[in-house]
């Protein structure tokens, strides 16, 4: 019995996934959803945040059962939003970085020349700097999440995001990772912002 009403909140879940996926107008398909703890090695997932990696709809294992899929709507919508706008942005960003790392590869070996030399050094300083990029990535991450949320409630909803995210609040889960804050936005963050937007 349990493992049927497992099973059928899943579908249920990722039936949401897809119709939305689907308004939104994104490529690709969603495949399924899975309950996990981490996205990847050692790094947590939130559980106020939804991920979607390669047709799979990532949610935390600690809200498995706890939230209807009524309320669960807005943070799915949220989190598809920001994989559809993170998407564009990643492949935007190796697209540009093979432009900058190919030619400091190539044209040392096709024209060895004064032109090449100075080239490759401005590469290799540029490649340098990467750490620098990073701490800027992560900070334009948030300011995505940011946006994905303010998206996500004009088609879910703001009073039912609100909810949903107050519902979370209110289990009191402890959070895991004191660095969130600079890379997403916490939870009480994303509450005082989308209350900012429902107030008249």
């Amino acid at each position: 019995m349990l493992g049927s009403q497992i099973r059928s909140e899943d579908q249920e879940l990722l039936q949401v996934a897809r119709d939305l996926w689907l308004r939104m107008g994104m490529p690709g398909f969603i495949s399924r959803v899975s309950w996990v703890e981490n996205i990847s090695f050692r790094r947590k997932l939130w559980p106020d945040y939804v991920y979607a990696v390669r047709g799979n709809v990532k949610l935390s294992i600690l809200l498995k059962g706890k939230l209807t899929s009524t309320e669960w709507r807005p943070l799915i919508t949220s989190g598809l939003i920001f994989s559809g706008i993170m998407g564009k942005k990643v492949r935007r960003a190796l697209e540009a970085s093979l432009l900058l790392v190919l030619p400091a590869l190539l044209i040392p070996r096709l024209a060895p020349s004064v032109f090449a030399t100075i080239y490759t050094l401005v590469a290799l300083a540029l490649l340098f700097s990467l750490p620098l990029a990073m701490v800027g990535l992560l900070r334009y991450t948030k300011k995505l999440w940011i946006r994905a949320d303010r998206e996500a409630a004009h088609l879910a909803g703001t009073e039912a995001f609100l909810s949903s995210l107050q519902k979370i609040q209110s289990m009191r889960i402890p959070e895991t990772d004191e660095h969130r804050g600079f890379v997403r936005p916490t939870i009480q963050e994303r509450i005082d912002r989308l209350s900012g937007m429902s107030s008249p």
